[in-house]
């Protein structure tokens, strides 16, 4: 009899254990955007994150898991950092901004060299995690061989998506060793535009280039934020000038 109590005993003992192991699927995320849509590894990056096909709730505290290229919060499944908390943007919208030289403790050679960005997304405690997902990069190193002055990621931009345009100022007259570069542009043959204006700090820093170097720079936008148009605008084209 006593044997047996123990027995008893020792399996109530190991339930408290087992539950708290088990973990919910709370199933695949839907989609994940990059802004920009092209970026090195050292520039920061947001990454968003479309959960509404999960079964993860509204303004639900969410981390992100990550063990490729590296593993920064190894060792915390069941206590996630402060610093892998994702941000809410409503309507089952979270995001990620980070620096990935920065974040993985590694050189842009490596990370380049790594599997990718493998992750999941969960609670704090691990107990509801969603499915295994890769997040794509996309490498355009070979605009910087191609003796192309202008390329767009994507080709083909949408108004409420982000659009990265790159410029090659090699290939112009003037553009050698200036401070800056700016985006002088507007959609549909200018009917919505945004200026560069010298004289405004808050429009020439908006117009700003990001600055690759060498010569090289990029623009990144959402058509729609960038040029504040009105619901329901429809988007045919976008025109522009690159103004040093």
């Amino acid at each position: 009899m006593k044997k047996n109590i123990l027995i008893i005993l020792l399996a109530l003992l190991m339930v408290p254990t087992f539950l708290k192991a088990q973990v919910t699927e709370a199933g695949d995320i839907t989609s994940v955007k990059s802004f920009p849509v092209v970026y090195a590894y050292n520039e920061q990056v947001t990454w968003n994150f479309d959960l509404s096909n999960t079964t993860f709730s509204p303004d639900e505290d969410l981390y992100m898991w990550i063990w490729s290229p590296s593993e920064p919060d190894a060792g915390n499944w069941e206590n996630s950092s402060e610093f892998a908390k994702l941000s809410y943007n409503g309507n089952m919208q979270w995001s990620m901004t980070l620096t990935p030289t920065q974040y993985f403790s590694m050189t842009p050679e490596a990370i380049a060299a790594s599997a990718g960005f493998w992750l999941r997304l969960k609670n704090k405690n691990g107990t509801k995690q969603s499915g295994v997902t890769n997040i794509a990069y996309t490498d355009f190193s070979s605009f910087y061989t191609a003796n192309e002055m202008i390329r767009s990621y994507p080709e083909k931009p949408v108004i409420n998506q982000g659009v990265s345009i790159l410029f090659n100022s090699n290939l112009v007259a003037g553009f050698a060793g200036v401070p800056s570069v700016h985006f002088h542009s507007g959609l549909n043959n200018w009917d919505v535009k945004v200026e560069y204006q010298a004289w405004i700090p808050e429009v020439a820093e908006k117009t700003k280039l990001y600055d690759l170097g060498n010569g090289f720079y990029k623009m990144d936008l959402v058509p729609e934020t960038y040029y504040e148009t009105p619901p329901g605008y429809e988007m045919q084209n976008i025109v522009f000038l690159m103004v040093a």
